[in-house]
């Protein structure tokens, strides 16, 4: 069952209790009609900006995914342009280790890949591999580059005025990366609270709920049964 669907299920419970007028008289206060009428309104506002920082943090991901493929071309670029400077044979080999074991990765990585990244964390796969690695690796080639007298860009691509501006460009994408992931991650603690684990949450007032139709009106009332029957998942412990 999904999130929406408990929604709905607390929307008929609420739409029965209401339908009853003055025959729906529960003794705690917070049965009320009107207070469980704010905590589904709460409710929903917390998937809706859950939705929201869900749909942010996956335009960061696929921004930041983006600009590290970019470095990726770049790195192996950097690596050309060494040979043809005759610059110093360690930062060659150094450049062409950038490229083969930071930006291509290992076998198994998950780094590299959005599509094994949706739900789960994006910074955290082999040793090396995670972008703030990348990133320093990246870092440290381009200061490397920039201190070879012996470097000449062969267009404005790998000019070492570029090459610092990509290292920004990254270190920026990670950070909108790193804010997006926190803010989904809130938004997700929100929606599970409202929904599941708060004190009055959705699930505990369903639950409350019909506990009071059941020593109201019975287990055998044909109104309690149709009220048993309405399903809501908790989706958290």
């Amino acid at each position: 069952m999904k999130h929406t669907e408990n929604v709905q299920a607390f929307e008929k419970l609420l739409g029965f209790c209401t339908g009853l007028g003055g025959k729906y008289k529960p003794g705690n206060q917070n049965l009320q009609v009107t207070v469980m009428q704010s905590v589904l309104a709460k409710a929903q506002q917390a998937l809706n900006e859950l939705r929201a920082a869900a749909n942010v943090r996956k335009q960061a991901m696929i921004h930041r995914n983006n600009v590290y493929a970019k470095a990726e071309a770049t790195a192996s670029g950097i690596s050309h342009v060494l040979r043809v400077s005759e610059a110093d044979p360690q930062i060659i080999g150094y450049a062409s280790r950038v490229f083969a074991k930071i930006y291509r990765g290992v076998p198994g990585s998950a780094a590299h890949n959005p599509a094994n990244a949706e739900e789960k964390s994006t910074e955290r796969s082999g040793f090396g591999q995670d972008f703030n690695s990348r990133l320093q690796r990246f870092s440290d080639l381009v200061d490397m580059v920039a201190r070879d007298p012996h470097y000449k860009a062969l267009d404005g691509r790998y000019t070492v005025a570029a090459l610092w501006n990509q290292v920004e460009e990254l270190r920026a994408a990670q950070e909108a990366m790193k804010e997006a992931e926190m803010a989904w991650k809130q938004a997700l603690i929100n929606r599970n609270t409202l929904f599941y684990t708060a004190p009055q949450s959705l699930w505990y007032l369903m639950m409350t709920v019909k506990s009071y139709f059941r020593a109201t009106l019975g287990a055998a009332d044909p109104d309690y049964k149709l009220i048993k029957g309405l399903s809501f998942t908790k989706k958290i412990k």
